[in-house]
């Protein structure tokens, strides 16, 4: 199951989720924000993805389509238990950070 909202054929939404997957028992999978058939969300992750638990595993920033996020990492992967796992950083889908540039940054 899913909810799907479209503009002139492409994906698009501008107040809430554009596409959201269900699962059979009708609980969220992942919701993903779109303007014109791309990735953007201009407060919050546009892109999250839930375990089966309904727990965040993994959360996207992106702007116009590229991964994006200037006050925090674009990406970011959580364990289980909710906490971190793995983060990345990203400007107009260039990785980026300024202590650890062009490297995925994993906890130790």
């Amino acid at each position: 199951m899913y909810d799907k909202f479209q503009k002139a054929g492409n994906t698009h939404r501008e107040d809430g989720p554009a596409l959201i997957l269900y699962d059979r028992d009708g609980d969220k999978v992942y919701q993903s924000y779109y303007i014109d058939g791309k990735l953007h969300r201009d407060s919050g992750p546009s892109h999250t993805k839930y375990r089966w638990d309904l727990s965040v595993w993994i959360e996207e920033y992106h702007i116009e389509g590229k991964l994006h996020r200037e006050d925090g990492p674009a990406f970011i992967e959580y364990e289980k238990d909710g906490t971190l796992k793995k983060q990345s950083y990203f400007i107009n889908g260039i990785p980026n950070h300024e202590e650890y540039p062009y490297k995925w940054l994993t906890k130790s």
